[in-house]
């Protein structure tokens, strides 16, 4: 027979875990609605247009910097966005902007294109991340199997420790995978470049 108090305290862990998530994600909605709002004012370019040299050297080139960072995620200067779409173009259709976003981290520009620069200790230390996050784990699900033996510990004491234990537990697993996924993205983009 299963235990309600077991059921009740792994539901407050799976919503510690999940809420960061959804709180990223909403973040990020709000500023691609506020770039959208500048690119969509055409009272800027009427404003702007009678002033010929001020539009040519500054609100278009803005203007096209907000628009790449519209479609791409990626927020750059107006030299580097042909060298950002001709890297895209020679990893073919393998990689999205997204993917380019999210290993951006580890390209660096030079005059011409832009390339992949990733170390040893950084590809270390993501295995080490990647196989040290199911470690991780194991003492709170230790934790939440002996808990019940200790009936004087009321259960909402419990439900906040454990609530607390996986925020914490989140927060740490999160930060190891935004170390780790760019580092293996970059690795494959990478090799996909030498081929």
């Amino acid at each position: 027979m299963i235990n309600e108090n077991l059921i009740t305290n792994i539901l407050v862990v799976f919503f510690g875990i999940f809420s960061g998530p959804v709180i990223l994600q909403l973040l990020q909605f709000y500023k691609n609605r506020k770039i959208e709002r500048i690119l969509n004012s055409k009272d800027i370019i009427k404003i702007f247009q009678d002033d010929k040299s001020f539009y040519k050297k500054f609100i278009s080139s803005v203007l096209k910097e907000k628009y790449f960072e519209y479609m791409t995620g990626i927020k750059t200067n107006i030299n580097t966005i042909s060298k950002y779409i001709n890297f895209k173009n020679k990893l073919k259709n393998d990689y999205t902007w997204e993917d380019i976003k999210i290993a951006r981290k580890y390209l660096k520009t030079d005059k011409k294109k832009i390339y992949i620069k990733i170390t040893k200790r950084q590809l270390f230390l993501a295995d080490i991340g990647i196989i040290s996050m199911p470690l991780l784990f194991l003492p709170v699900f230790i934790l939440l199997f002996y808990i019940p033996e200790y009936p004087e510990i009321s259960e909402w004491k419990i439900q906040i420790l454990l609530f607390l234990i996986f925020c914490v537990l989140s927060f740490v697993l999160f930060k190891i995978f935004n170390y780790a996924y760019p580092v293996f993205i970059a690795k494959n983009m990478k090799k996909r470049l030498i081929k």
